[in-house]
């Protein structure tokens, strides 16, 4: 068959567009998988199509359907090499994160949304056109905390178009998640969109302390301190810290940010994945749940 310019570049285009419907129907499929991914899905969570990050979603009843609790993912997968090679997949084998998620589902009913990271939850096709750089040496930058932002516009805009309204957004950041949550929240700060408070869990929240400690490699962080600093001064950012965990410990905070120091909560037998289910339950989700309505 011969083809005109035209035609060949329409045929060019029309194949980019199968590879890429292709890719996502993959990569849909490999996060349908996961085990804690199949268990949000089966229990009424909705994964969110077009979104750039793995979105789920569950729209809350009655009148606290209008409260969202945003989980944004950690780092994900951990680093081997004693922590200075980074995975070849990012994806989290057990995620504290989703693990909230059914929690909440079970135990209120608010609007929930989860978001991973960028390059999580990927097939292999999809996960070969990621850059590693996006899930270590740049997983703070600004670029891929608008990844993340672009999600979870998204997924507030299918809570407000059931609810109607929106009148509450706590966001819950793990590990890495915690530093993402920071840029995030103030971001939507200033730019006077919904938010009411940050719970960071098992966070490294000093992000250069953590690193020199650790003797890893300094990180792009953008204007993070600037942030922080902003959060903790109008009260809208809780620290919760594992006793048990060895990753992010209370020392990677330095002694200079006294204010963070004061208001980090040592969790009695925490580490940094597992020992958060009943504190999760018996204290933060209550509280998460008497702030909203306090402030309704």
């Amino acid at each position: 068959m011969i083809f005109s310019t035209d035609s060949r570049a329409i045929a060019y285009m029309l194949a980019l567009t199968l590879v890429a419907l292709n890719s996502s129907n993959a990569s849909a499929s490999e996060a349908d998988s996961h085990p804690q991914v199949k268990e949000l899905l089966d229990v009424g969570f909705l994964r969110l199509e077009d979104t750039p990050t793995l979105t789920l979603i569950r729209i809350g009843e009655d009148f606290e359907a209008k409260r969202v609790v945003l989980f944004i993912e950690g780092d994900g997968a951990a680093w081997r090499d004693h922590g200075f090679k980074p995975p070849d997949d990012p994806t989290p084998k057990n995620s504290l994160s989703l693990r909230l998620a059914l929690n909440s589902r079970y135990q209120s009913n608010l609007s929930l949304i989860y978001v991973a990271r960028p390059c999580q939850f990927k097939s292999q096709e999809a996960l070969a056109q990621c850059s590693p750089k996006q899930w270590s040496t740049e997983r703070y930058n600004d670029t891929q905390t608008s990844i993340v932002e672009t999600s979870i516009s998204l997924a507030l805009k299918n809570v407000l178009a059931t609810a109607g309204h929106i009148s509450d957004l706590q966001i819950i950041g793990h590990s890495g998640g915690g530093v993402l949550g920071v840029k995030i929240a103030v971001k939507r700060m200033r730019k006077n969109q919904i938010f009411s408070k940050l719970y960071v869990i098992a966070s490294p929240i000093d992000p250069e302390t953590w690193l020199k400690n650790h003797r890893l490699n300094y990180l792009p962080i953008d204007n993070y301190y600037q942030d922080l600093a902003l959060l903790g001064e109008d009260e809208l950012l809780d620290v919760y810290l594992g006793e048990s965990d060895r990753i992010v410990r209370p020392i990677d905070i330095n002694t200079d940010l006294v204010w963070l120091r004061k208001k980090s909560i040592l969790v009695p037998k925490a580490k940094h994945i597992s020992g958060w289910s009943d504190y999760w339950d018996n204290t933060l989700l209550p509280k998460i749940k008497a702030r909203n309505f306090l402030t309704e």
